[in-house]
């Protein structure tokens, strides 16, 4: 049986109220689907993020008090003191890996902000010693054991970013969840005044409508088919 749409006794069609009323409510429903999208997106970013934060920590070795000294007896202090953090913290609970960055990988993460490998050669970059922690890993440990092995080295603790990036992407969410609930609400208002603004057009109508045994319930339905 094919679908057959129930007649109207309603000029709704011709209401100026409603004219533009399906062109808001797109607009409507767009804002929010991107808004959404938005909210997801950005929930989803800041986790991955956040994991490949937390995924690992970093050693700085710097030069100091080595400024004194030639340049290869210099670096063979600061080998020999990147090579007794990691062989005392290698066996840490809670640390997976551990393993000093290549020169070679320095250069090419500082190259983009300090040139070519003959500038980065020159400066005095401390060394970096990477660390990848698994269950179990305790920071406070780690920060005072690197304190007893080599009290000049610095714990890089990602954890003040991770908190940082949470607090942004917290308010960034609620403003898009209050911008969500606004829209929302904007919608269903239009529906409601297009609404309001059709019993008030066709009052005279609807009053006849009555007076010819027409329920609440139908004149309502009229509207309802209409509005979707």
């Amino acid at each position: 049986m094919a679908f057959r749409s129930q007649p109207s006794h309603l000029p709704l069609d011709s209401d100026s109220s409603t004219r533009f009323l399906p062109s808001i409510v797109a607009l409507m429903v767009a804002l929010l689907t991107f808004s959404i999208v938005g909210l997801a997106a950005l929930h989803d970013s800041v986790g991955k993020w956040s994991g490949q934060i937390e995924g690992s920590l970093s050693i700085q070795v710097p030069l100091t008090g080595m400024a004194d000294r030639d340049p290869e007896e210099r670096e063979q202090a600061l080998q020999a003191t990147v090579d007794d953090i990691i062989e005392q913290l290698a066996d840490m609970p809670g640390i997976s890996r551990i393993e000093e960055l290549s020169p070679e990988t320095m250069s090419a993460l500082l190259e983009p902000w300090l040139g070519p490998d003959e500038i980065v050669s020159e400066l005095p970059i401390p060394r970096i010693i990477e660390i990848t922690p698994e269950t179990g890993f305790n920071f406070d440990m780690l920060e005072r054991r690197l304190g007893e092995i080599a009290p000049e080295a610095v714990l890089d603790d990602h954890r003040i970013w991770i908190e940082r990036i949470a607090d942004v992407a917290f308010s960034v969410e609620l403003a898009l969840m209050a911008l969500i609930v606004v829209l929302f609400g904007a919608t269903m208002l239009s529906v409601v005044f297009a609404t309001r603004s059709g019993l008030s057009i066709h009052r005279t109508i609807i009053e006849l409508l009555h007076l010819i045994g027409a329920q609440d319930s139908y004149i309502a339905g009229q509207f309802a088919r209409h509005n979707l």
